[in-house]
């Protein structure tokens, strides 16, 4: 045998085998990287809605700040990372109330049509690209998948009719203007 292979002690193939084994010990499997990385994702994306949060938590709550932070937290919305799940307190309501206090009947036919007036006043240009954006966030197909799912029964079902309303008022906006503007 080659010398660089085995020794004459014969131990150079136990001491190759060994270096091997400690190679594989050190490497990562490809699913757990990407397990990995999903994670410092999610966590990134986490400190990002933190920072938000804490912009829009104390001050004065008038139209401007209001679709501000719904703005921002559309944006944050948008990158969410495979594997996120958003709480229903985390998503940009597209109403007039302090995140810290929405509860699910809040939400109402008149409460979005006059939020929706109140962003169109302030995003003009970019008003039916916001609209488009919460007829695929709030479709029940969407928010089913990336919601974090709500254990009570009653709650849950109070929450997805919330959405309904949202949904139903967006896309009948969304239609008016897509109409309008051909």
């Amino acid at each position: 045998m080659p010398e660089d292979i085995q020794g004459d002690d014969g131990q150079g193939a136990t001491e190759s085998s060994q270096r091997d084994k400690t190679m594989d010990e050190g490497r990562i499997e490809p699913s757990k990287l990407l397990e990995q990385k999903q994670e410092e994702e999610i966590q990134v994306w986490q400190e990002d809605k933190q920072k938000i949060k804490a912009k829009y938590a104390v001050g004065e709550w008038k139209g401007k700040q209001i679709v501000e932070r719904f703005v921002n937290m559309e944006k944050w919305c948008a990158k969410q990372p495979t594997g996120a799940v958003v709480d229903p307190f985390d998503i940009p309501w597209p109403i007039f109330r302090r995140p810290q206090v929405i509860t699910p009947e809040d939400v109402n036919i008149t409460e979005v049509e006059f939020f929706l007036e109140m962003l169109r006043s302030f995003q003009e240009e970019d008003f039916v690209v916001h609209l488009k954006d919460m007829c695929i966030r709030f479709h029940p197909d969407k928010w089913r998948r990336s919601w974090k799912k709500i254990k009570d029964d009653t709650e849950q079902g109070i929450w997805e009719n919330a959405m309904l309303t949202i949904s139903q008022v967006v896309s009948a906006q969304y239609d008016f203007y897509m109409k309008r503007d051909n």
